[in-house]
C-alpha cells in the first residue's frame, strides 16, 4: 500500500511532466485524461492542477495525451540559445519599483518567461492576482493592449536572435511560436518595416 508521503511525490511528479512539456513544445498542455489508482478527497483541486477530470482507475497511473503532440518538434537543450535569452533578460532593471506600469510589468514578466513561450492574458491575470477583465481595463487605462505588449516582446527577442546570426528562421519562428516561417515573416515585417533577412543584411 501507498503511504500518503508517496502518493504526494507521485502526484507531484505526474504534474511536473505536464508542466514541463509545455516548456518543451512551446504551449499550454491540456492532457485527455489523468487516472490514479485511489479517491481523492479535494478532486476539483486535481481538476484543476492535472487541467483536466482526473478519473479513479485500479491500480493505474496514466496520463492521456493528444495524438497530434508526437508529431510537435521539442526544443532541445540549447544552451547557446538560453545564454542569449539570459543576457536580454539581464538588461531588465534590477529593481522594479511596484509603482511600475502594468505595461512594463507584463512586458518584464513576458521576457523573462520566454523560454516557456509567451503567456496567455489568462495566465499573466492568474499570476498578478487579477481577472482578466480587471487587467484589460488596467491596460485600456494606460492606451495599450495585452497583443500589443506581446508583440513588442516577441518583436525585441526576434531582433535579438536575429542579430545574432546564430539561429535559422526556423527555429527562431518556432520557440516565437510561430508554426510556419511565412507567418514569422509576415509578422516581423509588420513590427520593423523590414523581413528578418533583410533586418539581418
Amino acid at each position: 500500500l501507498l503511504t500518503n508521503g508517496l502518493k504526494q511525490l507521485i502526484d507531484m511528479l505526474m504534474v511536473m511532466v505536464i508542466h514541463e512539456m509545455d516548456g518543451l513544445l512551446l504551449e499550454k498542455i491540456v492532457p485527455t485524461a489523468v487516472y490514479l489508482p485511489y479517491q481523492r478527497e479535494y478532486g476539483a483541486e486535481y481538476d484543476r492542477v492535472f487541467r483536466c477530470r482526473v478519473t479513479n482507475r485500479h491500480n493505474t497511473y496514466s496520463i492521456i495525451f493528444e495524438q497530434r503532440y508526437w508529431d510537435v518538434p521539442i526544443l532541445t537543450a540549447d544552451y547557446e540559445l538560453q545564454e542569449l535569452l539570459l543576457q536580454k533578460i539581464s538588461q531588465l532593471p534590477q529593481n522594479r519599483k511596484s509603482t511600475d506600469t502594468y505595461r512594463v510589468r507584463i512586458y518584464n514578466y513576458l521576457l523573462a518567461n520566454s523560454y516557456l513561450g509567451l503567456a496567455s492574458i489568462d495566465d499573466i491575470a492568474s499570476n498578478f492576482n487579477m481577472t482578466v477583465r480587471s487587467m484589460q481595463r488596467r491596460l485600456k487605462d494606460e492606451n495599450i493592449t495585452f497583443q500589443k505588449i506581446a508583440d513588442d516582446v516577441r518583436c525585441s527577442l526576434a531582433k535579438h536572435y536575429i542579430t545574432s546570426g546564430s539561429y535559422p528562421l526556423k527555429d527562431i519562428s518556432h520557440i516565437l511560436g510561430y508554426n510556419e516561417i511565412s507567418a514569422f515573416t509576415r509578422a516581423f515585417k509588420r513590427w520593423t518595416g523590414k523581413s528578418p533577412t533583410a533586418y539581418y543584411g
